[in-house]
């Protein structure tokens, strides 16, 4: 079994905290969508300034939301997804 960082272990003591739990998991979920549409805008070769362009805001939008710095709409995700030919898929655990 791998040996836990002092801030693995700090982290796991502090998730028994239901405040910091929820803060925790509204961060990581708002991390994953940021970090899947700078790869997705990546992999397509596009710049932040290209993707705003498509999507008719500015590439500081972009910027912020790349950076999990900006709640997203759902109509917002799906207009990204739609530009790389993908869709949203949503589930509820």
């Amino acid at each position: 079994m791998k040996k836990l960082t002092n801030y693995e272990r700090y982290l796991r003591g502090q998730q028994k905290n239901q405040n910091f739990a929820k803060i925790l998991s509204d961060e990581s979920l708002r991390l994953k969508v940021a970090y899947k549409i700078l790869e997705l805008r990546k992999h397509n070769e596009l710049t932040q300034k290209d993707l705003a362009k498509k999507m008719g805001t500015s590439q500081s939008v972009i910027a912020r939301l790349e950076r999990g710095k900006e709640n997203i709409s759902v109509d917002r995700l799906d207009a990204i997804a739609h530009i790389f030919g993908k869709h949203v898929e949503l589930q509820l655990a």
